[in-house]
């Protein structure tokens, strides 16, 4: 059943789509790269880029963003003609990626998430273009706030009180 809190327009749908995916992946462990890092940033971020697909608005998109040191020794032995057994860096970045791609894939889906391999050469591993249900930790994070906002309102009650008797 479609919630009727959910947006009609269908980028604001995946904006939030995509935010509901970076949360449970984070929840599930998995560190996030975002959108103002991913690309070349010196540190090397590690982790997984989620977005939305904002032009063909097929879904959200998520990206392995592997080490700047491993992706740095991979290119530079495939740029020396280095390939399969030849580049170990890049044959032990693609198994990184694929582990990681599967392990996500598996993370998403088994709380409710469809999620499909892209099969065009864009760089994105994964598309979800669909969730089923709510995360399963998203009552507890509610209940929990609720509780701590109904104990900081008594909290405040109670000062309000203890300073109202002894301003009389």
């Amino acid at each position: 059943m479609p919630d009727q809190h959910e947006p009609k327009d269908p980028l604001i749908r995946l904006y939030v789509l995509a935010n509901l995916v970076s949360s449970d992946l984070a929840v599930a462990g998995i560190p996030l790269v975002p959108d103002y890092m991913h690309g070349g940033h010196p540190l090397g971020p590690v982790g997984a880029h989620v977005f939305a697909d904002d032009l063909g608005h097929r879904g959200v998109f998520i990206s392995w963003v592997s080490h700047s040191i491993l992706k740095s020794a991979s290119l530079e032995q495939w740029s020396e003609g280095r390939i399969g057994p030849d580049n170990p860096a890049g044959q032990w970045k693609k198994t990184i990626d694929t582990a990681m791609q599967t392990a996500m894939a598996t993370i998403l889906s088994s709380i409710g998430y469809e999620v499909v391999t892209a099969d065009d050469d864009s760089g994105v591993e994964l598309i979800v273009t669909q969730r089923a249900a709510e995360s399963p930790w998203l009552e507890w994070y509610r209940n929990q706030t609720e509780r701590l906002q109904a104990k900081s309102l008594d909290t405040a009650e109670r000062l309000r009180a203890a300073t109202d008797d002894h301003g009389q």
